[in-house]
């Protein structure tokens, strides 16, 4: 699940600050590859998560977290991505070890 190397000449320096200044996330360290490489564990809880939210119509099975909440406790910028421009709500889930 991890990006192919030649696509890493992507990520220059102003890609970097653009990226980081748009997902309110800090990169510190040079992006030596992407994608996701996920333990075995790992893939049943992504697995599980994604069954989750199509299961509930992407609605999360608790009470949902305002748009508000979430730009004080998450991003170091204080701006959410543009992703989250038309959510009023960012629905969650609680699931268990069963």
């Amino acid at each position: 699940m991890l990006g192919h190397e030649n696509q890493l000449t992507l990520f220059d320096e102003d890609y970097i600050q653009n990226f980081s200044k748009t997902y309110g996330v800090k990169v510190q360290e040079k992006i030596e590859r992407f994608g996701i490489d996920l333990t075995d564990s790992q893939a049943r809880i992504m697995e599980g998560i994604l069954r989750g939210f199509t299961l509930t119509d992407y609605k999360g099975n608790t009470l949902p977290l305002e748009k508000s909440d979430l730009v004080d406790d998450k991003y170091a910028f204080g701006d959410l991505p543009s992703t989250y421009k038309y959510v009023n709500k960012i629905p969650c889930l609680k699931a268990t070890q069963a």
